[in-house]
């Protein structure tokens, strides 16, 4: 083979590859514009999955009677009603700036307070979240509705949680908190 049949065939192998990157590189820009329309589209759907999911966890939430968040009863006027835990501060301060964060953290409290619960009924504590939630079910010594809230609360922060970088209602996640806080009441309610 000589170098022009050489360069012929190198040519030849190059040529739609060197068109492909010339014409991206002509409507970047375009291109661009297109590929960021998609991630938006994906990301407002797991928006719209998150906000139904959260639909349901509200209404099983209801349907469990959960403890409100200030169990405190309004006083009568002149009375000052106590502040909310500073926990709970920490949490309403963190959604507005980080919603998915507030959401990762409100699942670690649940976590550790389902931890605390089997310890107090003496189940062995597993090593994951699930092996405690198991624990718990088949203890029979935790409502039913609670441990549905628990699964729903998990698989919400599992799809945050996997879904990468996107940007989470802030109503979403402070209704995320709130039940969550409710379902931490409940947990250490049970001896």
């Amino acid at each position: 083979m000589d170098w022009l049949t050489f360069f012929s065939n190198l040519v030849k192998a190059l040529a739609w590859p060197g068109a492909v990157l010339a014409i991206a590189f002509r409507f970047k820009r375009e291109i661009g514009a297109i590929l960021s329309d998609t991630l938006k589209f994906r990301y407002k759907d797991f928006e719209l999955q998150f906000g139904r999911k959260m639909e349901i966890l509200r209404a099983e939430a209801e349907e469990a009677n959960l403890p409100p968040l200030e169990a405190e009863p309004e006083r009568p006027s002149g009375h000052r009603v106590p502040e909310p835990p500073q926990e709970l501060i920490y949490f309403r301060k963190l959604v507005d700036v980080a919603p998915q964060a507030a959401v990762m953290e409100a699942w670690r409290a649940v976590e550790h307070a389902a931890r605390e619960a089997a310890a107090r009924l003496g189940l062995p504590v597993g090593r994951t979240i699930t092996e405690v939630v198991r624990e718990l079910k088949t203890s029979g010594r935790m409502d039913p509705g609670l441990i549905g809230i628990l699964d729903n609360l998990r698989a919400l922060r599992n799809s945050v949680a996997h879904v990468g970088k996107v940007d989470l209602p802030v109503e979403g996640a402070r209704e995320y908190v709130v039940v969550a806080f409710q379902l931490i009441g409940a947990l250490r309610k049970i001896k």
